[in-house]
């Protein structure tokens, strides 16, 4: 299997190709195919572009049905391959803020009063985006403070990490609060053990043989690393959107030395 990675000036560039994977069956032929999409906005497009290639009746007539393709985003790519489904993930971030809701109501802690000038809502969605921050740009430095330990992400060079400073204590400390309450690790805390099934195919995930992601400008490394771990038993496509030739050329080089299954 293989990681297909193409870098496109528009999502239009998308349309021909992707339609010509989804007209040839991949595997079963009543199971859906999966395409991963950024936000609703490119899904609904996409469906209806799809629609005038797919299932017409003829040349030139846009008569056809997006069928059997299921939509997702990233994060519900990331929670399927973790073996579940993003909204029973207690980790997602509208579960989490009701999580911290209740945290915050009942001991507001150390949070910074800032935090809670807007009310306490809004200081639980503002923390949740954080934490969700951290699990996928910071999944190390989160994996460090689920064994005890708390630092900052280590800085390029460094072998060490370094401590986490007095005025971010308090994340390290509702986060561990979060941890206990809901008695689950973390998706970095996770990742390691299904990153490894992926790649021997012993998951527990409903994907298909092959997946499709359109339309990404970019992808955090938590994710990337489940998709080329995806890629070592599946065929995956990826088409990143950069409207910029010269930062196409750079982004094109970076891709070159991903391994590709």
């Amino acid at each position: 299997m293989t990681l297909h990675l193409h870098v496109v000036a528009e999502l239009a560039s998308t349309l021909d190709p992707l339609s010509a994977l989804l007209a040839a069956p991949g595997g079963d032929v009543l199971a859906p195919e999966v395409v991963v999409v950024p936000n609703q906005g490119v899904r609904v497009w996409l469906a209806e572009q799809l629609a005038r290639r797919l299932g017409t009746s003829g040349p030139g007539r846009h008569d056809g049905i997006t069928t059997n393709v299921r939509f997702l985003y990233i994060g519900g790519l990331a929670s399927r391959a973790l073996g579940g489904r993003i909204e029973d993930d207690p980790w997602s971030v509208e579960r989490l803020t009701i999580t911290l809701l209740d945290l915050i109501a009942a001991d507001p802690g150390d949070i910074p009063k800032v935090r809670l000038t807007d009310g306490v809502l809004s200081a639980a969605r503002g923390i949740a985006d954080l934490f969700d921050h951290y699990h996928l740009r910071r999944a190390g430095m989160i994996r460090l403070w689920a064994q005890g330990e708390p630092v900052l992400t280590p800085v390029a060079g460094s072998q060490h990490p370094a401590p986490l400073p007095a005025h971010h204590q308090w994340q390290y400390e509702l986060w561990h609060r979060v941890r206990a309450r809901l008695d689950l690790p973390s998706p970095p805390e996770r990742v390691a053990v299904t990153l490894e099934a992926l790649r021997n195919g012993s998951d527990s995930s409903d994907l298909p043989p092959r997946v499709m992601l359109v339309g990404m400008s970019a992808l955090s490394p938590f994710h990337l690393d489940i998709v080329t771990a995806l890629a070592t038993t599946r065929d995956v496509h990826v088409w990143l959107l950069h409207p910029s030739p010269g930062l196409r050329d750079r982004v094109e080089a970076q891709l070159a030395a991903i391994p590709r299954g």
